[in-house]
C-alpha cells in the first residue's frame, strides 16, 4: 500500500510537470472581450465597495455576487444580466438532473470495493479491475468526441446513462453468482462497458453545457457542472454506503440504478432542445 501510494504521488508529479511542459501559451485578450470583461466589473457608487472590482474572490465581490443570483439590481448589476439571464431554462435543469446521476455513479462506485472483496476477489483483483474501468475511459474518450460531434449528444447520453441503469444491478448478481477466476472476467467485461459508458457521458456533458450555455456564461456553467459533480459524489457515496450496510449491496446497486434511471428521465423529458445552441 506505501509503494502503492508512493507510485501515485510520483505520477502526479511527473504529471504536472508535463503540464508545466505542454500547456499552451495563454492566447491574447481582444479589444471587444477586454471591454467586456472591464464591463462587468464596473460598479456604482464610492467607498469600499470599489476595492470589490480588484479583488474578483473577496468577501466583497462574492456579497454583491450573490445578488445577480436572485436577479437583484442593486446599483452595479453586471453587463451579463441575472442568473437567469446568463442561464437559459434548459442549462438550468441539466445541473439537477447531473447531480442526481453523479450521485447514482458514487452509490455504486462507494460501496463496490467492499462488495468485491467479500465476493471473493483478491485486493489486487479489485485495484486491477478500477484500472480497467479507467483505461477504457480513456481509450473511448477519442471516440466518444467524434460521435458527440456526428450525432445528437442528449440521445448519446441517454444511451449511456440507461446501459448504466442496466450495469449497475448486473455487477452485483455477476460477482456474486459466478466465482473467480470466471466471474472476474465476467466482471471485468461489465467494468469495461461501464468505462465506456463514462466516456461518453463526460464528453457529451460537457459538450452540451458549452455548446447551449451563452459565452459569456460558459465558464460558470463548466464550473457548475463541475461543482455538482462533487456534490452528487459525496451524497451518493454515503447513500450507497447506507444502504449496503443496512441492507445489503444488491439494494445499494438498485438504488444506484434508481438515481440514474431518475436522471435520464429529467435529461429525456426536460432538455429535448438541450441540443440546440442560443
Amino acid at each position: 500500500m506505501r509503494l502503492f501510494l508512493v507510485f501515485s504521488g510520483v505520477a502526479g508529479l511527473v504529471g504536472a510537470l508535463v503540464v508545466l511542459a505542454c500547456y499552451p501559451e495563454n492566447p491574447a485578450t481582444s479589444k471587444q472581450r477586454f471591454q467586456w470583461l472591464s464591463r462587468r466589473l464596473r460598479l456604482s457608487g464610492e467607498g469600499p465597495i470599489r476595492s470589490a472590482r480588484w479583488i474578483p474572490f473577496g468577501p466583497t465581490r462574492i456579497y454583491w455576487a450573490l445578488g445577480e443570483l436572485r436577479g437583484q439590481d442593486w446599483g452595479w448589476r453586471s453587463a451579463g444580466g441575472g442568473f437567469r439571464d446568463r442561464f437559459p431554462a434548459p442549462l438550468r435543469r441539466y445541473p439537477f438532473a447531473a447531480t442526481v446521476f453523479f450521485a447514482g455513479f458514487s452509490a455504486f462506485f462507494g460501496p463496490l470495493p467492499a462488495f468485491l472483496v467479500d465476493a471473493g476477489y483478491g485486493t489486487s483483483e479489485v485495484f486491477a479491475l478500477f484500472i480497467v474501468n479507467s483505461a477504457t475511459s480513456a481509450v473511448a474518450y477519442a471516440r466518444a468526441g467524434t460521435l458527440a460531434s456526428e450525432r445528437d449528444s442528449v440521445g448519446l447520453q441517454l444511451g449511456a446513462l440507461g446501459f448504466r441503469t442496466g450495469v449497475f444491478p448486473t455487477v452485483a448478481v455477476a460477482g456474486a453468482a459466478i466465482a473467480p477466476p470466471f466471474g472476474l472476467v465476467a466482471v471485468a467485461g461489465l467494468f469495461i462497458g461501464i468505462g465506456v459508458s463514462w466516456a461518453v457521458i463526460a464528453v457529451t456533458a460537457m459538450g452540451l453545457e458549452t455548446r447551449v450555455a451563452p459565452e459569456r456564461a460558459r465558464a460558470e456553467a463548466l464550473g457548475l457542472y463541475t461543482a455538482i459533480g462533487s456534490l452528487g459524489g459525496g451524497i451518493g457515496s454515503a447513500l450507497g454506503g447506507a444502504v449496503a450496510e443496512g441492507l445489503d449491496y444488491l439494494a445499494a446497486f438498485i438504488v444506484a440504478s434508481g438515481l440514474v434511471a431518475g436522471a435520464a428521465l429529467v435529461v429525456r423529458s426536460g432538455l429535448d432542445n438541450f441540443d440546440t445552441p442560443e
